[in-house]
């Protein structure tokens, strides 16, 4: 284990923490990774050495509540693995989404832009909302995404995906004003204007199960969008919003589930997220960073299984038996909890 941690501090020499807070963290996304879960308390016990698990509990509580933590350069890390190639005119697809939960009377409520893949997404950048329980606010989110514009320089393609709560007249102005291209689903009970200005519920437009898309664009809140849509077999409706005309709407958009599929793997179906005590902003928001780094090195081991398998098994159903993430993570829990050699897989953390 000592091996593995002192190889996985050279992998993430590049965030430049003090060798002590380092360690520290290199042992909490170990810990994460074996356990299952971030109690603190039971990764105490995971932390090697001689310390008493005291020591170490307070140890990990001085670094979620003091340490400097460098998310400028783990924003940058994800964009490098995962934004995909920068000569391709594919573009990136980012999803903005929230996941929330009580501890308590405490409210945690998390804002997270990610990189959508293959059906998967990757934390990218968050903000932990100040305990509240509903939406983001449109000056929230026009901060996330000033950081990500700020941190993450490229002239990649973007598009954004969103769903039914990420409107709002001031924020799909900034969008369009930062030539940022969304594709972000309405209620089915917003009011839509013609150019005229007469207006009529989106529902109205798209009464058919077959997709239909509007030619010419139409106001929203104020703001000239295209349209989109179509009624589904459950009664329920499917209608999108872009800033460029719909042409592969519904393709890009199918990509913000991989979101969902992030906030299930960070929670239930893989670190337990929702076990955590802390309430603070700043120590859930360093706390994240810790599930992040486990996250991507587990989608980054499970997606290299997969390269030298060839494939994934398909059910009747016709899913596949495993997910990237699930193949992932139990290949790393078995290197880690049986000491083995992980320098093929350590190296897969490179940025080089």
């Amino acid at each position: 284990m000592k091996d593995t941690q002192v190889q996985l501090e050279a992998q993430f020499s590049f965030f430049s923490l003090h060798k002590s807070r380092l360690n520290c963290l290199c042992q909490l996304v170990l810990g994460v990774i074996q356990l299952r879960t971030v109690n603190l308390s039971s990764l105490s016990v995971s932390f090697g050495g001689d310390a008493h698990y005291l020591s170490s509990f307070r140890r990990i509580q001085r670094f979620l509540a003091e340490v400097c933590f460098p998310f400028d350069l783990l924003s940058q890390f994800v964009w490098h693995h995962f934004s995909g190639d920068p000569d391709s005119s594919e573009p990136t697809v980012l999803s903005l989404d929230r996941t929330n939960w009580k501890f308590g009377k405490a409210n945690i409520n998390i804002l997270m832009l990610s990189i959508c893949r293959n059906g998967y997404a990757l934390p990218l950048m968050w903000t932990v909302l100040k305990n509240k329980r509903g939406n983001s606010s449109q000056a929230e989110r026009i901060e996330l995404m000033e950081r990500f514009l700020l941190v993450i320089q490229t002239d990649q393609i973007i598009r954004l995906v969103a769903d039914r709560e990420f409107v709002g007249q001031e924020w799909l102005n900034w969008l369009d004003a930062h030539y940022i291209h969304y594709i972000i689903r309405i209620r089915a009970n917003q009011w839509v204007a013609h150019s005229s200005r007469k207006s009529q519920r989106a529902s109205s437009i798209f009464r058919s199960e077959q997709w239909k898309r509007l030619r010419k664009p139409r106001w929203i809140k104020g703001v000239k969008v295209y349209l989109g849509g179509q009624k589904l077999q459950t009664n329920d409706y499917l209608i999108l919003i872009s800033n460029l005309p719909l042409r592969a709407a519904r393709y890009y958009y199918a990509q913000r589930w991989g979101i969902e599929v992030l906030f299930g793997d960070l929670k239930k179906r893989g670190f337990n997220f929702e076990d955590t005590h802390l309430t603070h902003q700043h120590r859930i928001s360093r706390l994240t960073a810790v599930l992040a780094l486990a996250y991507v090195w587990a989608i980054l081991v499970g997606e290299w299984t997969v390269r030298k398998n060839k494939s994934i098994p398909i059910k009747k159903h016709g899913k596949k038996a495993r997910s990237i993430f699930k193949i992932g993570l139990k290949k790393l829990r078995k290197k880690v909890l049986n000491n083995s050699d992980l320098q093929l897989i350590l190296h897969l953390l490179s940025c080089t």
